[in-house]
């Protein structure tokens, strides 16, 4: 956050976002210790070796990072991770790949030991993502995340309509998933998004073979969710017709 992204973005603590009406913000994100890291190591048996790398039954403690090749702050996430855990003997490999062939090649065919990668908008219906069922080749869930809590609160969260219960069962699951750290969360960067006025409006189905004509305004689910639907004004005429 200092050093890649200036202070501009917040430490993460898990799935959800801070301004997400659904967000916990209870948990106390975990904290920077390299000589607790140490600890762990040596009791799993992960002994520092006179050239400064770990090892255990002969074999170093190293493992491969992918990063998009097309995404600076990416890679730079990935150079500081390399530096850190060479800090407590363990090796980082950095591979870059074209976007098409990480996500083609690696991602969605789970050929990976870790990656740098991140997520952009969605809601407190992260099935996909978290449910045991899609840790499956082609699906999001590529970490292959298993809890027996997490797919019974998924379940629960995506049939919920009551507000006050779909908070406390997406704090529950925020909280869980963040304990196990499928992911090293990371960071929520900050963002400012201005369109000059009057630029673009709405122009989107209703649902009953018709259109609504409306401003851009905020929804819960931010500015851009009506984004198909943009259009300039001086291209009214080409709309289609109710």
């Amino acid at each position: 956050i200092e050093f890649i992204l200036y202070g501009q973005a917040r430490q993460s603590t898990g799935i959800f976002t801070p301004n997400q009406w659904y967000f916990n913000p209870n948990i106390r994100p975990y904290p920077y210790d390299s000589k607790e890291a140490g600890v762990l190591l040596e009791e799993a048996g992960w002994k520092l070796g006179p050239n400064g790398i770990r090892y255990k039954n002969g074999k170093p403690l190293s493992f491969t990072l992918l990063t998009p090749s097309n995404q600076e702050i990416r890679k730079d996430i990935a150079t500081l991770v390399q530096d850190d855990l060479r800090k407590i003997g363990v090796v980082t490999k950095i591979e870059n790949y074209e976007w098409s062939v990480f996500l083609s090649q690696h991602i969605l065919k789970l050929d990976f030991e870790a990656v740098v990668l991140g997520w952009a908008g969605g809601d407190y219906d992260q099935y996909p993502l978290w449910s045991s069922s899609q840790a499956k080749p082609g699906l999001l869930n590529f970490v292959s995340y298993s809890n027996p809590k997490v797919d019974r609160l998924l379940e629960q969260i995506r049939q919920e309509y009551d507000r006050t219960k779909i908070i406390q069962l997406a704090h529950e699951l925020q909280s869980t998933i963040y304990m196990n750290q499928p992911y090293l969360f990371l960071f929520v960067p900050n963002a400012t998004t201005a369109l000059w006025k009057n630029a673009f409006r709405i122009y989107r189905p209703d649902g009953h073979g018709g259109y609504i004509d409306s401003a851009i305004t905020p929804t819960k689910a931010g500015w851009s969710y009506y984004s198909q639907w943009f259009y300039r004004p001086e291209y009214a005429n080409r709309l289609p017709s109710p």
